[in-house]
């Protein structure tokens, strides 16, 4: 689908899962892990350009577990989500935006991300993000431009604070999915 090419794809996947005990990007239902079925939802939405943001000590397996996927190592995932989105930005092929997506959020419909893609696609200039029940959710879309922007430093408030700080318009797009909202932080 040639309209999602504008679109690279950023997995946030290096953070060590205190809450979960265990790093996410591993976590499974049924036996698929949530790096995997994240990747087999953005591929069948058509999304082409796929890059993976993972600690050293799981490089190989991600490698393992989503061959084709760009893996980037986060040489210091303790520094937060920030440094993840901005080792991933050095990463990723030249594209007009960037679509954030946190491994905890596994279950983000395949349509959803299509439907964003699509969004990003008649609005680049624009932060896209999703809403379900009057709540934002996961996964947004940036301008490459702001994306090269974030620092590699966490900030009071992160992401959604330096989204907002930048004063770049969002642009809100109604999904009946509830999966982004559903966060998987607890180990149940």
């Amino acid at each position: 689908m040639k309209i999602l090419e504008t679109t690279g794809v950023l997995i946030l996947a290096a953070g060590r899962g205190r809450r979960a005990g265990a790093p996410k990007l591993t976590a499974t239902v049924d036996g698929k892990s949530y790096l995997a079925i994240i990747v087999d939802r953005l591929q069948e939405a058509g999304f082409q350009v796929i890059v993976a943001v993972v600690s050293a000590d799981y490089r190989q397996w991600a490698e393992n577990e989503v061959p084709g996927v760009v893996i980037i190592v986060n040489p210091d995932p303790d520094r937060g989500m920030m440094s993840s989105v901005a080792a991933g930005v050095l990463g990723m092929p030249a594209t007009q935006g960037i679509m954030i997506v946190p491994v905890d959020h596994p279950f983000v419909a395949v349509d959803t991300y299509r439907k964003l893609g699509i969004a990003f696609k008649k609005n680049p200039h624009q932060i896209i993000k999703p809403s379900c029940g009057g709540k934002t959710g996961h996964p947004v879309i940036v301008p490459r431009r702001l994306a090269e922007k974030v620092p590699p430093e966490d900030l009071e408030g992160g992401l959604q604070a330096f989204l907002t700080r930048s004063a770049i318009e969002v642009y809100s797009i109604h999904v009946e999915d509830e999966g982004i909202l559903q966060n998987m932080n607890g180990p149940a």
